[in-house]
């Protein structure tokens, strides 16, 4: 594989991860911008929620990459910005920035199910407090925050439902 492709596999790679985990749009166009211009690509990219077009003028590539409209996932997207910047410091070469994108993707969640669950009630009860609940107030609101996180948890795995609403 070449220099060149073995780069233009990376941004697009890039492009396709920071979609997935919640990027937006034009922080997609100028990431890719910035890491092809880095790589000596001098890239042209438009970005829209279910797909990228790309442009290499460098070396004459031309990309069409459908993308699944993401998921917001901060964590992973941080991680995929600190990948781009490995290769950039030259830390990483492109090759290896995509294996690392491609594990990042089959990496499990931070936090299982139940935690974040957890979390929905911990969190509805937290902000049922400002308004000054009454205890079984801020047990309901537990509860209810319970319900959503399962509905969440629900939705997120669930084939019938990917897509229908966005599930951080």
């Amino acid at each position: 594989m070449s220099k060149y492709s073995s780069a233009s596999k990376f941004v697009m790679k890039l492009g396709e991860s920071l979609s997935d985990y919640g990027a937006h749009a034009y922080h997609i166009e100028k990431a890719l911008t910035n890491v092809s211009s880095k790589l000596k690509l001098e890239g042209s990219f438009l970005s829209y929620p279910t797909s990228i077009l790309a442009s290499f003028e460098a070396i004459e590539e031309y990309h069409i990459k459908r993308v699944g409209s993401g998921r917001f996932d901060l964590s992973r997207l941080s991680d995929a910005d600190h990948v781009a910047d490995l290769v950039l410091e030259k830390k990483l070469t492109p090759e290896e920035g995509t294996i690392r994108l491609k594990e990042l993707r089959n990496s499990k969640e931070e936090y299982s199910n139940t935690i974040q669950v957890l979390a929905y009630g911990i969190a509805s009860a937290s902000f049922s407090v400002f308004f000054y609940n009454s205890l079984s107030g801020i047990i309901l609101s537990f509860l209810l925050g319970i319900i959503a996180g399962l509905y969440s948890s629900i939705v997120k795995n669930s084939l019938r439902f990917k897509g229908t609403i966005p599930v951080s």
